[in-house]
């Protein structure tokens, strides 16, 4: 028979491997998704500003942009 306490170890060591390989793939999936809400936030930004939307701050005044300053 074999030792029960080995097993438990393996089973272990095994549990263990598949967590960090899950992380891993979590932490890449987490990272392409910043990326692409990066790239799709400059994206939809510069085509506000190109229709004019002004942009407005928390206290509700409109955020001067270089646009506006250049008038």
């Amino acid at each position: 028979m074999s030792d029960p306490l080995e097993e438990m170890t393996v089973d272990r060591d095994r549990w263990r491997s598949l967590a960090r390989g899950h992380e891993s793939r979590l932490q890449a999936e987490r990272a392409a998704r910043s990326d692409i809400l990066s790239e799709l936030a400059t994206h939809v930004v510069t085509a506000l500003r190109g229709a004019g939307y002004v942009q407005i701050n928390p206290t509700g005044l409109p955020v001067a942009t270089e646009e506006t300053t250049n008038d």
